[in-house]
């Protein structure tokens, strides 16, 4: 699944995440008229046994290559914006889905 990052959360020792759905299939979906003006919503949550996949996938991230941040604000903030591929590990994955007006569906 591709997904845009919209934001982050420290909390806790864990890493919360934020994205959208922008994968070409759910934009199909959105087209066909199946999800009428529907984003569909993920959080990624990375407990502190996780942070060694979290660094590496950080780490594959262009703009935190480029930017070499020092610490992991610095380069949670250097992912948000951009489109990548969902991370594949070991995380919790909450899917919400919420209608234009942030609406729960």
């Amino acid at each position: 699944m591709t997904i845009e990052i919209t934001g982050f959360e420290i909390e806790n020792k864990r890493v919360h995440i934020y994205g959208i759905d922008v994968s070409e299939e759910h934009q199909i979906m959105i087209e066909q008229g199946r999800m009428d003006d529907i984003q569909k919503d993920v959080e990624y949550v990375f407990v502190p046994e996780c942070t060694n996949y979290l660094r590496y996938w950080l780490c594959q991230q262009k703009r935190v290559r480029d930017t070499k941040p020092q610490t992991w604000g610095d380069a949670l903030r250097c992912i948000i914006g951009t489109h990548t591929q969902s991370p594949k590990g070991i995380y919790r994955v909450y899917e919400y889905t919420l209608d234009l007006d942030g609406e729960p569906v």
